[in-house]
């Protein structure tokens, strides 16, 4: 079973942590080795669904680590369609 990303984005809004750290918390939570999509793909890693995220803007690197905005998760009244990276 896939996960959505806006299951990620909830489940650890607000956090601030390192890289590593969320990664061991997401698989704490979703399972070692869960597989995640979004609107623009599937079957994405942890690894590649925060890649993902922080060039979406969703999840933004500072000097003390990384924290997700729960709120900005995609709308699609707006038109928008993903551009494949």
């Amino acid at each position: 079973m896939s996960i959505h990303a806006h299951q990620v984005l909830k489940a650890f809004a607000g956090k601030q942590d390192s890289l590593e750290s969320l990664l061991k918390a997401i698989s704490d939570q979703f399972g070692h080795d869960a597989l995640f999509h979004n609107c623009c793909g599937n079957e994405m890693s942890a690894e590649q669904l925060l890649t993902f995220l922080q060039k979406k803007g969703k999840l933004i690197e500072t000097q003390t680590g990384l924290f997700t905005v729960n709120h900005q998760t995609c709308d699609h009244s707006d038109g928008y369609h993903c551009d494949h990276e």
